[in-house]
């Protein structure tokens, strides 16, 4: 090779490590994005992995734990005792996921720095799926289904197939939620890429998966939608049961269809008590602290 050439590429090969050397982090807006769309609508973006610290070992480890916080979702649903098989999750996640997808919406609505701590907090406005109004409605559509049929309350397998058939139709039918929430990641610089703070990455990113699939933003608030939503089916139950015998004329004595509805309604509440008993006897239901947020007018 000439001396000149030669020159020439080494003048070249010296630019090009002086430019990629002097590259800037992206700011905490863009990272903020990246990250969610990486995480919850699982977009393959180039840009991700070259601007967080180790950015496709962290690819895999939030595709793990994405699906490890979704199956937990899924375990809360067996209210009455079902036996939720791992094909039937399997399905219905898929389902839930897909809607995620489709529907929920989210924006950056705030980024605070933290001189101190050096770090930023980055706050999403977030409309995810009302979860809450599709467990309520395949609820009372299961509570019927047991009243008419007193065999399931003593077959699980048959009552979890049966719960996942109805989460997956009341599904189909599921909006967002009507007023955005608020919920936030926190980040830090390390030469000039990102990555999540350690301290608070798992429960940060359990809050921001439970405010796009089920429109809260912490722990306590699913358990909290998810308890009302049966006790709504269950008194949504005994208003129908109620306005039923009231319109047929009776000699004050319980016919045997009043007696076995009342008993199946008694087992369906006994159940339901026994389950929340036991989860709160052996600590399975988690307190998570809630994320401090930040308006628009603390942007800087």
């Amino acid at each position: 090779m000439k001396p000149a050439k030669k020159y020439v590429l080494i003048v070249l090969a010296g630019l090009v490590f002086l430019l990629t050397g002097c590259q800037k982090a992206i700011e905490p807006e863009e990272a903020g994005v990246l990250f969610v769309n990486r995480f919850i609508y699982e977009a393959k973006d180039e840009r991700f992995e070259s601007n967080f610290v180790q950015g496709m070992e962290l690819d895999i480890k939030l595709e793990e734990q994405r699906k490890e916080l979704i199956e937990d979702l899924v375990t809360s649903f067996s209210e009455f005792g079902g036996v939720i098989s791992p094909k039937q999750t399997e399905a219905f996640l898929n389902q839930w996921l897909e809607l995620v997808k489709a529907n929920a919406k989210y924006d950056v609505s705030a980024v605070k720095e933290n001189r101190k701590e050096k770090n930023v907090t980055i706050t999403y406005s977030v409309r995810g799926i009302n979860f809450q109004e599709v467990y309520k409605s395949a609820m009372e559509k299961l509570i019927d289904r047991m009243l008419a049929d007193s065999e399931l309350m003593s077959n699980n397998v048959k009552l979890g197939d049966l719960i996942i058939q109805l989460l997956m139709e009341s599904m189909k039918e599921a909006d967002i939620i009507d007023k955005p929430i608020k919920v936030s990641v926190t980040m830090e610089q390390v030469k000039k890429k990102w990555q999540l703070v350690d301290a608070r990455s798992e429960t940060e990113m359990a809050n921001l998966l439970l405010a796009f699939m089920a429109g809260v933003n912490d722990l306590d608030k699913y358990a909290a939608n998810m308890s009302v939503a049966v006790s709504e089916a269950l008194a949504e139950a005994n208003k129908q049961v109620d306005q039923e015998f009231s319109a047929t004329p009776s000699d004050g004595k319980e016919t045997d269809k009043e007696k076995e509805v009342s008993e199946n309604q008694t087992e369906a509440e006994k159940a339901a008590a026994e389950k929340k008993a036991k989860e709160k006897k052996e600590g399975t239901v988690e307190t998570v602290e809630t994320i401090e947020t930040y308006d628009d007018s603390e942007k800087e």
